[in-house]
């Protein structure tokens, strides 16, 4: 995807709680306390939510990122899937 188009995250078989959450972090980065933007899941058990650039306070940078499912407002990793962001002129 190109530099602030927005991030569209789905998931299926989440545990449905509350305040489960998918997070957006730099890739590899090994502190969950370290998103850069977040949005909570709804309590859905599969759904999606689109981050746009109000959500990161602007375009998310060219790099490469993860988007991570955690679970009911807290730090457990659920899933995590990878994505690129490339320069919006390639």
């Amino acid at each position: 995807m190109a530099a602030g188009e927005p991030v569209t995250v789905s998931w299926e078989h989440a545990p449905g709680y509350k305040w489960d959450w998918v997070g957006i972090y730099a890739a590899g980065d090994p502190d969950l306390y370290n998103y850069l933007a977040f949005l909570y899941t709804q309590a859905e058990i599969g759904g999606s939510v689109v981050f746009d650039e109000a959500a990161f306070g602007g375009a998310l940078a060219p790099g490469e990122y993860e988007a991570r499912l955690m679970r009911d407002d807290g730090y457990v990793l659920l899933a995590s899937a990878p994505f690129t962001v490339t320069d919006s002129d390639e």
